[in-house]
C-alpha cells in the first residue's frame, strides 16, 4: 500500500499487478506521483503480453516520469511519440487536484470514481504509439473519501457496487482479482 501525502492531504493507494499465467514479464504497468499540482495515477496495458508488451508499458512509465507535470493530453502525446518503436499501449491517466479529477485515456483502461454517486471516466479510441486520433481531458468531481478504481482488461465484468469500499483497499483488490481476473496481464489500482 502506498500512502501519499501532499501537505495535510493524504491518499491511500493499492496496486495489484500480475502477469498472464505462464509469462515471466508483465505487459501491464502503473504510474503514481504526488506533486504540488496534485496526485497522478495511471494504468498502462502494453498490447498483447510477454516481453514486447512489457517493453511498451515500461516505455510509457519512463515517459510519464519525464512529462508527468504536463497537461494530460500533452503527456499522452509524449507517450505516443515514445512508443512509436513498440507495439503500443492503452493508457488511462487521472490527476486529482483539490476537488477535481482530470482524466485522459486512450483505449480500454477502465476508470471510475465511487462516492457521491458513481462516475465512469471516458476514454478515447486508439492505441498510444500506433493510432492516436483524438485525446481529450474530462473532468469529474472529487471529495476526500471517494474511491478511484482503475484497471486493465485483465479484469472483466466488475460491478464495483457489489463491494464494500470502506474495507481495506488490498482486501478489495484481492477480492476483485479472485472473482474477475481473466487469462491476461491484470492490474487494478484503488485509491482513497
Amino acid at each position: 500500500m502506498h500512502i501519499l501525502r501532499n501537505g495535510a492531504k493524504s491518499m491511500k493507494i493499492e496496486i495489484i499487478t500480475i502477469p498472464k499465467e505462464g509469462e515471466t514479464e508483465n505487459g501491464d504497468a502503473y504510474f503514481v506521483r504526488v506533486a504540488d499540482d496534485g496526485t497522478t495515477l495511471a494504468v498502462i496495458d502494453g498490447i498483447g503480453h510477454g516481453a514486447e508488451a512489457h517493453l511498451a508499458s515500461q516505455t510509457a512509465v519512463e515517459c510519464l516520469e519525464e512529462c508527468c507535470g504536463q497537461d494530460l493530453v500533452d503527456a499522452i502525446k509524449e507517450c505516443h511519440a515514445a512508443l512509436q518503436s513498440t507495439r503500443g499501449a492503452v493508457i488511462g491517466i487521472a490527476r486529482i487536484v483539490d476537488e477535481c479529477i482530470r482524466f485522459s485515456g486512450v483505449g480500454n483502461i477502465t476508470a471510475l470514481k465511487v462516492g457521491g454517486g458513481e462516475s465512469h471516466f471516458t476514454s478515447m479510441n486508439g492505441i498510444v504509439g500506433r493510432n492516436l486520433k483524438v485525446v481529450k481531458t474530462f473532468f469529474y468531481p472529487y471529495s476526500v473519501g471517494d474511491v478511484i478504481v482503475m484497471h486493465s482488461d485483465g479484469i472483466e465484468k466488475l460491478d464495483i457496487t457489489r463491494y464494500d469500499l470502506s474495507h481495506d483497499l488490498r482486501d478489495i483488490g484481492d477480492a476483485i482479482l479472485s472473482k474477475h481476473r481473466v487469462d491476461d496481464d491484470s492490474t487494478i489500482l484503488l485509491a482513497r
